[in-house]
């Protein structure tokens, strides 16, 4: 009886319901988890007189297993997985005429490694991002570091190589995944971080190895959840992070000795996009969805709360031209950060099954050496 009064009493006060106490038309969005701002989907159901029915997964690997069983009407995968996606037949084709919001308004600076992508024929065949999906947010993966005890000169003449650590000075943060993990050696080895060759991969695995071997055990942390927390608390010297989390962190007052830094040898660009899966049941209201989260405000909303780059040409181009003290909205202190600036060596991770094996087999194998 008390857990009744309870699902009714939560049915009164949310504005979406998981439990069916609405007769308002439904959308279900399946995305990460704190990475849109709730007001935005109040008012996309105040609009459009509709329940936004919010669900969230952790990884890419989730929300494909769990889109093979259940329905959603618009979902939020990365770059690689929307490929992944796309031939498994799994997402629909967008229809861009249906949208208000057009492929000339996307980030001009994500706009240009899309481009690269879908032109690649040389390690794989060419795959166009915008065929079906729009993108959401983007951003690159840096070091954040101390500037009292890790200087700009020596990243900038070591690139990813400072994380070998190599005069045992530093206490560091390293990204626990296989996927990252093995993006920074391949792109200091000059690799392609994509590569599905298992000399390269070893070499890399041994770049790690390296690493390893050169710190003391308690200055080299090998994780994720807790990674933003102790650099806010400058628990590290340096941290590999992405771009978005480095803003988040250097922003905190407390934190005014951090810093960002982009390795010229090469990173990760990367791109969540909005997509439509094939068995959606609410296509036309995904579509106004979609739309909506591309609009200036909504967009520039969901940049502010969230904190990573927006892919809205607009709003992309308001944030790195307005200060914080002009407008709470404002990037242009953190230009570093929120601005893509693709360089020569710089990708975007692509589904390869045999890259995902490869980095996985020896990531393990890397994480159980001693």
């Amino acid at each position: 009886m008390f857990r009744k009064i309870i699902l009714s009493f939560v049915c009164v006060l949310t504005l979406t319901s998981v439990f069916g106490c609405s007769q308002k038309e439904k959308l279900y969005v399946y995305n990460w988890g704190e990475y849109i701002s709730h007001d935005v989907i109040k008012a996309f159901e105040q609009e459009y007189n509709v329940d936004v029915v919010y669900s969230t997964f952790n990884s890419n690997e989730d929300m494909i297993t769990k889109l093979k069983s259940e329905s959603y009407d618009v979902i939020f995968p990365s770059d690689y997985a929307i490929e992944d996606l796309s031939q498994a037949g799994l997402i629909q084709e967008l229809d861009w005429s249906k949208l208000e919001y057009q492929k000339e308004d996307v980030n001009a600076d994500l706009l240009q490694i899309l481009n690269k992508m879908k032109d690649d024929t040389e390690m794989y065949q060419g795959f166009d991002f915008l065929k079906y999906a729009v993108p959401y947010f983007c951003g690159t993966v840096g070091i954040t570091y101390n500037t009292n005890k890790v200087s700009l000169t020596d990243l900038e003449n070591l690139n990813w190589d400072i994380l070998l650590n190599r005069n045992n000075q530093y206490k560091t943060a390293y990204y626990d995944s296989s996927r990252d993990g093995f993006m920074i050696p391949l792109k200091q080895l000059g690799y392609s971080m994509n590569t599905t060759n298992r000399e390269e991969i070893l070499q890399a695995k041994n770049w790690l190895l390296e690493m390893k071997t050169n710190y003391a055990s308690d200055k080299l942390a090998i994780l994720t959840d807790a990674l933003l927390d102790d650099m806010i608390a400058l628990r590290y010297d340096m941290a590999v992070t992405y771009s978005g989390d480095a803003l988040y962190v250097i922003s905190e007052e407390e934190t005014d000795v951090l810093d960002f830094y982009k390795p010229k040898n090469g990173t990760n660009i990367w791109s969540d996009g909005m997509a439509i899966p094939k068995n959606a049941k609410n296509v036309e209201m995904a579509y106004k969805f979609i739309d909506f989260m591309c609009r200036f405000e909504n967009a520039l909303l969901n940049t502010q709360e969230v904190g990573y780059t927006s892919s809205v040409n607009d709003v992309y181009e308001y944030c790195l031209k307005t200060s914080y003290e002009q407008d709470d909205y404002g990037y242009a202190e953190y230009a570093n950060i929120y601005r893509i600036n693709i360089g020569l060596n710089d990708e975007m991770f692509r589904y390869s099954p045999e890259n995902k094996e490869l980095t996985d087999e020896e990531w393990l194998n890397f994480m159980v050496s001693r």
